[in-house]
């Protein structure tokens, strides 16, 4: 299986459970099979088994005050 790595800027952190809960978003997308989210920077990689569009993560990111950028 080819995995693609995704790169893009969250933005909307405030601290580490704000890392937790982007994460754990983000890995319900499906396809998604892991997340690296820098607390510090935003700077955030996606490994997933399918190219996923941006609009789709920013779907899984709604109700909260996150938000992924390139």
């Amino acid at each position: 299986m080819i995995m693609n790595t995704l790169n893009y800027k969250l933005l909307g952190l405030n601290c580490d459970a704000c890392v937790k809960i982007s994460t754990m978003k983000l890995k319900n997308v499906p396809g998604v099979h892991d997340v690296k989210i820098d607390s510090t920077s935003g700077k955030t990689e996606i490994c997933a088994e399918r190219h996923i569009e941006l609009e789709e993560l920013n779907e899984s990111l709604r109700g909260t005050d996150f938000t992924l950028t390139k």
